[in-house]
């Protein structure tokens, strides 16, 4: 049978979807430089305001304008355990912190 033999898997420290993997794994998210960021999140940062850490909190904030607190809570209310949001939003701004320019 022929098939594509993978010689070795990628290294969680140069691969952003690998690092994604390893911090869902239980290991600490690294930041991954801003020059190795997927486009999707490029632009999702473009959304940031002064007081957004990283791109978890860009993405809490456009969730909760689509309901998103509402979702949650009826996530906690049907099975009695947290969503994950705070979790997803942590390891989000570690993964893709944003740079604070300073005050001038």
């Amino acid at each position: 049978m022929a098939g594509i033999a993978r010689t070795s898997a990628p290294s969680a420290g140069s691969d952003p979807l690998a690092r994604s993997h390893a911090a869902r794994a239980g290991q600490a998210a690294l930041a991954i430089p801003k020059d190795e960021w997927p486009l999707a999140v490029k632009a999702v940062a473009m959304l940031a305001r002064p007081e957004d850490r990283g791109v978890g909190d860009i993405v809490e904030r456009m969730a909760n304008l689509a309901g998103g607190k509402a979702l949650a809570q009826w996530y906690k209310e049907l099975t009695g355990s947290d969503c994950g949001c705070a979790n997803r939003k942590d390891r989000l701004n570690r993964m893709y912190p944003l740079q604070k320019t300073p005050a001038l």
